[in-house]
Parts: C-alpha cells; sequence; structure tokens
C-alpha cells in the first residue's frame, strides 16, 4: 500500500515553527521598547497625543506637586501664574493589570523603632488613591498617563468655588494631556495638561479676568521629584524666628509632650569641610530671577535678593547663596529651579513664596498675615486693620474656609491666629458691620474690636514711628 506524500511551502514552516514555539519564545525574542526620553520616570513617544509614564520601581516613595504654568490674573481668586500646589509623598503600587498611584498619609507618623508601633499610626489613618490606570502590554511597565494629567489635582474647581465664583467642573472633552511639555531628567519628571473649567459664569472676579467665564481654560504643571537622600536634620522650630513651622502628629513623643511636632523650614547647605567654622559650601542656594521682569524691578530684585549674600557669608558659607537670571530656555516650573515669578494681576495683591520640600518637613505660606506675625516677632507693635472686603475675615466661620494656597491643610484663620499670638492686633473697621451684616458677637475672638477711620487717621498722622502697608 502505498502512502501519499507531500511537501508545505518553506512560508507555512516557518509559521508553524513559530506558533508550536509558544508566546515563552516570541515574548524572549521580542525587542525592548525604548524610551525617547529616559530620567526619573521614562516617556514613550506616540502618535497619539498620549503622555506614556515608564515605571522603574513599584512601592518607592517620591514627592508629587503641582503648579500652574499660567493662571487666572485675579489677586481675589487666587490661582496665579507660578502658584505652587500641595506637596504629597506618593508611591506606584501595582495589582494585578492596575497601576495604582497612592499618596502617604503624612500628617500623622510614629517616629518609632518599634515597627508595630509605626504600623499602628499608619493603619489608623487612611491613604489616598490619587489615581488608576491599566498597565501596558510588554516590557518594561509602561503606564498611560494622560487621564491623571487632564485631571484637576491642583484644586483649581475647589478655589473658585472657595472665592464664590460658582460650581464649575472639568469638561474631559476639551481638557488633554500635553506631551510636547513632558520632559524627564535623572531626579524629577515634568508634565502638563491642558485644562477647561466649565460652569454658569456668574461669578463677578472671574468675568472681571476669563475671556469667557463660563469656559475657564488653564495649564497644570505635575512635577514627579525624586526624595533627597540622607544627612538632612531637622531643625526644631522657633516662634520667635517669625518664620513658618512645618511638621505633623506624632504619636510616639513621650508622655506628656506635645503630639505636634514642629520643623523650621530650611535649605540644605553644608561646608566642604564640615568640621569648619568657616568655608566653602558643597553646593550654593541659587535663586533665579523670572526673565519677563521689567526694568528697572528685575535689577532691583536681583540687587535686592542678593543682599542674602552677605548674611551667609557672615554665618560662615563661603559662597553659599546666589541671585542668577533664569537661563534662556530653562522652564520655571522645573522643580530644580528656585524661581522669583513676576506675576501679573488685573488687581493688585500681595507677594508670597514657597518651595519644593519633603512634605514629611513641609513648608506651608501666607500673606499678608505671614509679614504681621515677622513684625511682631520682631517685637515691632503690629495693628492689622481690616477694611473693606477684608473685613469679612474678622466674621467668625468666614477665615476658616479660605486656603491661601488650592489643597493647603492650613487655613487664612490659621495664620490669622498665628499673627495673633506673636503680638499682632486685628480690628475690624466699623462700615464692615452694616456692609456684611455683623454685629461685634460675630467676630472673631482674636479681633480686639470695632475702629472707625477717624481714629486710624489719628493714630498715623500723630505717630513720627507709624509706618502703613496697605494690601
Amino acid at each position: 500500500m502505498s502512502v501519499p506524500s507531500f511537501r508545505l511551502p518553506a512560508l507555512l514552516l516557518l509559521l508553524l515553527g513559530l506558533l508550536l514555539a509558544g508566546p515563552a519564545d516570541a515574548r524572549r525574542k521580542a525587542p525592548q521598547l525604548k524610551p525617547a526620553q529616559s530620567g526619573l520616570f521614562d516617556l514613550y513617544a506616540n502618535a497619539d497625543g498620549k503622555v506614556i509614564l515608564g515605571v522603574k520601581a513599584l512601592d518607592e516613595p517620591f514627592l508629587l506637586m503641582t503648579s500652574l504654568p499660567a493662571g487666572l490674573g485675579s489677586n481675589d481668586i487666587g490661582l496665579d501664574r507660578g502658584q505652587p500646589g500641595e506637596m504629597r509623598l506618593v508611591e506606584f503600587r501595582r495589582v494585578g493589570n492596575k497601576l495604582l498611584l497612592v499618596a502617604r498619609n503624612t500628617r500623622f507618623v510614629a517616629r518609632s523603632e518599634n515597627a508595630r508601633e509605626r504600623a499602628s499610626v499608619e493603619e489608623a489613618f487612611a491613604d489616598s488613591v490619587l489615581w488608576a490606570g491599566e498597565v501596558m502590554e510588554g516590557e518594561p511597565l509602561r503606564v498611560d498617563f494622560s487621564s491623571f494629567l487632564a485631571s484637576d489635582r491642583h484644586g483649581i474647581a475647589r478655589q473658585l468655588k472657595a472665592t464664590q465664583q460658582g460650581d464649575y467642573r472639568i469638561d474631559d472633552g476639551r481638557s488633554v494631556a500635553l506631551p510636547e511639555a513632558s520632559k524627564t531628567f535623572p531626579d524629577n519628571t515634568e508634565l502638563e495638561g491642558l485644562l477647561t473649567f466649565t460652569g454658569a459664569g456668574e461669578g463677578a472676579f472671574v468675568r472681571d479676568v476669563a475671556m469667557d467665564s463660563q469656559a475657564i481654560t488653564l495649564r497644570q504643571h505635575i512635577s514627579l521629584v525624586r526624595l533627597p537622600g540622607p544627612g538632612y536634620e531637622p531643625r526644631a522650630y522657633h516662634p520667635a524666628s517669625g518664620a513658618f513651622s512645618v511638621g505633623f502628629t506624632d504619636f510616639a513623643q513621650p508622655l506628656g509632650d506635645s503630639l505636634e511636632v514642629k520643623f523650621q523650614p530650611r535649605h540644605r547647605l553644608q561646608r566642604v569641610d564640615p568640621t569648619a567654622e568657616r568655608g566653602p559650601v558643597v553646593e550654593p542656594i541659587i535663586y533665579y530671577v523670572d526673565p519677563g521682569t521689567p526694568e528697572p524691578v528685575r535689577s532691583a530684585l536681583m540687587e535686592g535678593a542678593g543682599w542674602w549674600a552677605d548674611a551667609f557669608d557672615k554665618a560662615g558659607f563661603e559662597g553659599g547663596f546666589r541671585v542668577e537670571l533664569l537661563p534662556e530656555g530653562a522652564d520655571p516650573m522645573d522643580a530644580r529651579y528656585n524661581v522669583i515669578q513676576w506675576v501679573h494681576r488685573a488687581t493688585r495683591g500681595w507677594s508670597y513664596g514657597a518651595a519644593i520640600t519633603d512634605p514629611r518637613n513641609g513648608e506651608e505660606l501666607g500673606a499678608p498675615f505671614f509679614q504681621a506675625t515677622v513684625a511682631a516677632a520682631m517685637d515691632y507693635e503690629v495693628d492689622v486693620v481690616c477694611t473693606a472686603t477684608a473685613g469679612q475675615l474678622m466674621k467668625k466661620g468666614v477665615a476658616e474656609k479660605l486656603v491661601v494656597k488650592p489643597g493647603s491643610p492650613k487655613t487664612v484663620y490659621d495664620f490669622i491666629k498665628d499673627a495673633h499670638e506673636a503680638g499682632a492686633k486685628f480690628y475690624c473697621c466699623s462700615p464692615n458691620l452694616d456692609l456684611f451684616d455683623m454685629t461685634e458677637d460675630d467676630l472673631i475672638p482674636e479681633c480686639e474690636g470695632i475702629v472707625g477711620g477717624a481714629k486710624v487717621i489719628e493714630d498715623i498722622m500723630e505717630d513720627d514711628d507709624a509706618k502703613v502697608l496697605t494690601y
């Protein structure tokens, strides 16, 4: 009996061999994708306008901060160009095919050598999952981070509502990630999104500045920053310093001690020879002035800020402080730069500063109450008279609902209490009682009472040492 024979075409044999080889062999031979940019988090190119993030390590904390490269232009609302948001300690965690961005709760800790004691506090207070996304197929570990960048992480809608401009919601159809603005470096990754908020547009402040008060479009910047290395020693906060305090609730404090631990925010500055009382520094503190600042203000800023160089030198840190113009092409939102920004607003307002810091020793900001606190701590007599719309701050329940920057855990009322504790006295202008339907019983405890315009003018004109700061 003869058996029929046949030959398969060479191409068919090749395909059959690949199928029989199985998926493991196919994966082993597949080339690994190369990032378009390498850094703390790698960035991968794509043709769909998405921001693809390469995650190299899971369960390792890093810092996340928001800021506004472009603002709304209203001092009353407070969403300024260059405004930083709250710093968070976050990490990526993988659950199945999901990648979670989790914010650790750094407000409550137990600084103890007992691991179970530390865990008891971690388990008592909730963390927050800020975002979740599907892990992309293949290696290395990649995720489409676009939806996070196109979400309101800065608290823009919350700030619009807090300043009584109405309820605004982010419009997903008009909010996108901006791949062309994405950059990554060894210690930080900088990302951006374009956000559009829609609302009734009836608020007076927003109508004053927005092109269309029913559709407000802002840019949001996201900085992902590597945690600083060891070697930094926190300094205990002293209320007479006139500076801000930062800290947390520490449940491992000895019995009888306060659970509230406060530190003095400061830069890390080290001498080349740490044992010397004087000498050159390892790395100077550099502040960069916004090149958009007009003259003669720009030169005045650089000269005035430069005076700090003498102070550092006299403290024994040779070359410890410099002021320079921000280099051409540098991004003022880049976490590597300390920037003095020039901010335009449609209405008058104060200046303020902030820094990128570890939330475990984070920095607060506030003005003009910060200036009142500083002056009082310097033994000046400080009277703060709240007039016009500022009179509302003296009414119970108002300042508690306001924050200086979105996401800050510290309210305007907290700054008032800080200034009052330092010795500043607060007064409410008498016309405010009728203007805002208040009585003296409605005033906050820190308010010393009611004053009229005649009394204020008399005190100023008859006191040769009086100085007036107006906001």
